[in-house]
């Protein structure tokens, strides 16, 4: 058991292509360490499909950065405005929908 690799296809197909290859690509690693971090590098084969799919949401996330919270930006004497609700989300919050019936997020000692 290892950590499964995310393909640019799978991702499309399942995510319906919101990022394009290159953005993909740049997006993948930090994606991979994210959701490594908080289910550790031991996925069973039987968790595959769900980690992937939770790896393809990191990936739009991280890919969206800041931005994704952003609804307002002055450049004269720097304003910015965030959208509360989503500054207050976490990747956690992201990847639990897929994941929270493995048993991956499980954080306790074994």
């Amino acid at each position: 058991m290892a950590v499964p690799t995310l393909t640019y296809e799978r991702y499309a197909e399942r995510h319906l292509g919101r990022l394009d290859r290159e953005a993909f690509e740049a997006a993948l690693p930090a994606a991979t360490a994210r959701l490594t971090g908080l289910t550790g590098d031991d996925v069973p084969e039987r968790h595959e499909p769900r980690w992937l799919d939770a790896l393809g949401v990191l990936c739009d996330r991280v890919a969206q950065g800041r931005a994704a919270n952003v609804t307002s930006e002055r450049v004269g004497e720097t304003t910015l405005s965030f959208d509360a609700a989503a500054s207050g989300a976490c990747d956690y919050d992201v990847v639990r929908p897929y994941l929270a019936p493995t048993g991956l997020l499980w954080q306790g000692v074994r």
